[in-house]
């Protein structure tokens, strides 16, 4: 007799992440050479589940053995060895994560971008805050308490984001180190959407710290969208601000529109409090693919989500509750 096993929310990613490498046309496998213990398929899916749980490599293959029924919808006999998924992550291309990233943000209905990109800091060390904020001992003299000095620490990962402000789904990441302009980024990340996404971008959003006029020019004349992003100087005199297109934001834009900007925020806090604010990786390399498996699986449990929304207001509880009157009269 079959044991029969709920579909968990586990088993549900880890058959839409199957399907969405199978669009993406990764190889099977890097060679014909290869043993045919596992194969690219099961190590990317071990990558995206180890970021969503925001584990480390060791801890997540410890707690991921419990759950037997992956081996059987994922057609292996046992689970990869941490090694293993450490030593695929170095020499994946970036090329094919990127792919991913932008098939796992379509929808059924979203045929034009309407986007927003922002920055965010990703810490490589776990120290804690009691350690990085230090009491200076020798305070000067006529100073009430003991003024507060802080350590150095590492350079910070600086990822930037480009985002559907309606599904709330990652279309493309830039990554660098920060602290660093967030205007350098701007340019490189749109034209990884151009080239890899087929649909239109209709609305760029951008807060002041991408504020500069070839990032005008690129959304407006190279993709035929249209940007809103806020001079940082709005005090100043309508002539000392250059350009064609921030002398346009100097004059106004439409505030109601620019407030769907703060969405992008919303995606950098769910990423962060569901999979973690630091980094775990310590090569600089690792440290990149650990970004983008964070992202790609937030669209992964996103696209669930929308899934579950759509299904409930389609369904007919949802006119009972959201509609009580009408269902009572008709």
């Amino acid at each position: 007799m079959s044991t029969r096993y709920k579909e968990t929310k586990l088993i549900k990613v880890i058959k839409r992440a199957y399907r969405i490498i199978r669009r993406a046309r990764v190889p099977f496998r890097n060679s014909k050479f290869s043993n045919h213990i596992f194969n690219n398929y099961v190590h990317l899916i071990f990558l995206t589940l180890r970021a969503l749980s925001g584990m480390s490599y060791q801890r997540f293959l410890e707690w991921i053995e419990n759950f037997e029924q992956i081996l059987v919808i994922l057609r292996i006999e046992r689970f990869p060895h941490f090694t293993t998924l450490q030593k695929f992550a170095s020499r994946i291309d970036k090329r094919y994560l990127d792919i991913l990233i932008v098939i796992s943000s379509t929808g059924p209905n979203i045929r034009i971008l309407m986007t927003a990109i922002d920055s965010t800091g990703f810490s490589l060390t776990n120290a804690s805050y009691q350690y990085i904020t230090t009491i200076d001992r020798y305070r000067e003299k006529g100073t009430l308490g003991r003024p507060r000095t802080k350590r150095k620490v590492r350079r910070y990962l600086k990822p930037t984001f480009v985002g559907e402000i309606r599904s709330q789904m990652i279309l493309a990441v830039k990554i660098r180190r920060g602290p660093d302009n967030d205007s350098k980024d701007f340019i490189p990340a749109y034209k990884k959407v151009k080239n890899l996404d087929h649909r239109k971008v209709k609305l760029a959003l951008g807060d002041k710290g991408f504020d500069a006029e070839p990032n005008h020019k690129f959304i407006r004349e190279d993709i035929g969208g249209r940007s809103i992003i806020p001079i940082r100087k709005y005090k100043a005199m309508d002539y000392t601000t250059r350009g064609k297109y921030r002398r346009e934001m100097r004059a106004g834009y439409p505030k109601e529109l620019y407030s769907q900007r703060s969405k992008m925020e919303t995606i950098n806090s769910v990423i962060k409090r569901k999979m973690g604010g630091s980094i775990r990786a310590f090569k600089c390399k690792l440290q990149n693919r650990e970004i983008m498996f964070k992202a790609l699986a937030y669209n992964l449990e996103r696209g669930l989500l929308r899934y579950y929304i759509r299904g409930f207001l389609e369904s007919s509880l949802s006119k009972t509750l959201l509609y009580p009157q009408t269902n009572a009269t008709g």
